[in-house]
């Protein structure tokens, strides 16, 4: 049993970090280089199965190939003993599970950093053909520049190298009376014995010819006993950036039975009051069908990156608004002029009309909270009016308050518009996005009939890239950039850049 104060090779023992399936984490320091490294001693039971020892070390091997700035560098493998020793970097910070479990759910750029940095660090792996096979909060580290190192390789598995897991039957899953489980009970940040549910949860984990892995983050193929591939790692992901971004898990069962039913069968909880752009990318990782998900974790990290750039771009626009500010400075009447061309709503006003108008403004500029602003404005004046609430619905950045009472006064607003109409269409849209998402949304636009005009042209293709369906996106920004018109052009350069990079 190692002690502090043993040398083994050039590495010095300062203190036990913890303890894991794979392995016990020591504190050490290399006296030929001076600096803190950490030490995994491998498990004694690992020595008498030769097979698996020399997989692991080949395997191990391979993830030191992997030189990322947000994954942990294995740098050395040394004999001390007849035990394999791992020298690894020491990544000072909390493990994202404790820093979870204590702040709660982070500041959303701040998430979809950690997210995209993940994302990433995977995207590496999986370009030397290495899958994880054990994402959680837990194997994630957050470090005090606020970074995130993705920790614990000890799983990997080479992708032509991973066999079909073998499952007991469900009904035998519980080896024990069923218990109430902490879904979100993962391995430990600091050493601490271990409880009756984390004793179930461990039993589930990292077992030759069991589950392989940790159930919460499964996807339901891998419950099921398919082989996992890289779209199962999305799966994984998925269910990480949701509990990042909601502070907590996207499951609610309390027994292991019940969790793994709630992976094969039930939609993950919504994400509310995020951004519907995220929730999009996040629940579309989540997806039941492997087909249905990102192909590769290299799309998934592009959506997310995308997603980051766009929330960037509000700085740029400053400039340009204080420019168009400049042309309309001639007064209220310019003003409103001008607002009636950028939407065409049609004589006679109507209450709310004007504060449509410059949510329109607001929303074409990223002004997302001033856009919201005044379409509650709007709705103050008239709460029925048609395009305020099929906006607040479209813009996607209403609360849920909002959204709800919207999309009851948007249901209301279509029976009186007739059909064939601007206004119908877009209500149809806001309806159908909703109750099935982008994609329905695009298909309820079309299927409006409505005349096209710059304002529906702007939702095809707004509405197709939400959708993922970048191609078409892509052919709709471009016609509408060639046309000289203003209205919506902020985001729709903003958005054509972004489409670029997925069709490139």
């Amino acid at each position: 049993m190692p002690q502090s104060g043993d040398l083994i090779g050039p590495y010095r023992l300062i203190a036990p970090l913890g303890a894991g399936a794979m392995g016990e984490v020591w504190r050490a320091r290399d006296e030929r280089l001076d600096r803190q490294v950490a030490l995994k001693v491998m498990p004694p039971d690992l020595e008498r199965d030769v097979e698996r020892r020399s997989r692991m070390l080949r395997e191990a091997k391979a993830a030191a190939a992997i030189r990322h700035a947000n994954v942990v560098t294995l740098f050395d493998i040394v004999k001390h003993e007849g035990d394999d020793i791992l020298v690894m970097e020491l990544v000072e910070g909390r493990t994202l599970s404790d820093t979870l479990r204590k702040d709660g759910a982070p500041a959303l750029d701040t998430a979809l950093a950690w997210i995209d940095g993940i994302a990433d660090a995977l995207v590496a792996a999986h370009a030397r053909g290495i899958l994880h096979r054990d994402i959680k909060a837990a194997n994630v580290m957050v470090t005090p520049e606020g970074g995130v190192k993705v920790l614990d390789f000890g799983l990997a598995k080479l992708r032509d190298d991973v066999a079909p897991i073998s499952i007991p039957p469900r009904a035998k899953r519980m080896s024990t009376p069923p218990v109430e489980v902490a879904l979100d009970a993962t391995m430990a940040s600091e050493p601490k014995k271990q409880t009756t549910v984390e004793r179930e949860i461990a039993s589930y984990q990292t077992h030759a010819g069991q589950l392989i892995g940790t159930p919460l983050y499964m996807a339901p193929e891998q419950i099921d006993g398919a082989m996992p591939d890289e779209r199962s790692e999305v799966f994984s992901l998925g269910v990480l950036a949701h509990e990042i971004l909601m502070g907590k898990p996207p499951y609610a069962a309390v027994t292991m039975d019940a969790l793994f039913s709630q992976i094969l069968n039930d939609a993950p909880a919504p994400l509310d009051g995020i951004p519907a752009p995220v929730e999009a990318a996040v629940m579309r990782a989540l997806a039941k069908q492997p087909a249905a998900r990102f192909q590769t974790m290299r799309a998934f990290r592009d959506a997310i990156a995308a997603i980051r750039k766009r929330r960037r771009a509000p700085r740029r626009w400053p400039l340009i608004a204080a420019a168009l500010g400049v042309v309309a400075i001639g007064g209220v009447v310019a003003w409103r002029v001008l607002a009636a061309r950028a939407v065409p709503l049609g004589p006679p006003p109507r209450p709310g009309d004007k504060y449509v108008a410059r949510a329109l403004e607001e929303y074409d500029v990223f002004y997302n909270d001033k856009a919201m602003s005044s379409l509650r404005a709007a709705l103050a004046a008239a709460p029925d009016h048609p395009l305020a609430n099929a906006y607040t619905i479209l813009f996607g950045y209403a609360s849920d308050v909002d959204r709800t009472r919207a999309l009851d006064a948007a249901r209301r607003a279509r029976v009186k518009s007739p059909e064939h109409t601007k206004e119908r269409a877009l209500l149809d849209a806001a309806i159908a996005v909703v109750a099935s998402g982008p994609h329905g949304a695009g298909e309820a636009l079309a299927a409006a009939g409505a005349p096209s005009d710059r304002d529906l042209a702007f939702w095809t293709a707004e509405l197709a890239y939400r959708a993922g369906d970048y191609t078409a996106a892509h052919d709709d920004y471009k016609a509408l950039l060639a046309d000289s018109t203003q209205t919506f052009r902020g985001r729709i350069y903003d958005h054509y850049s972004s489409v670029l990079l997925y069709v490139d």
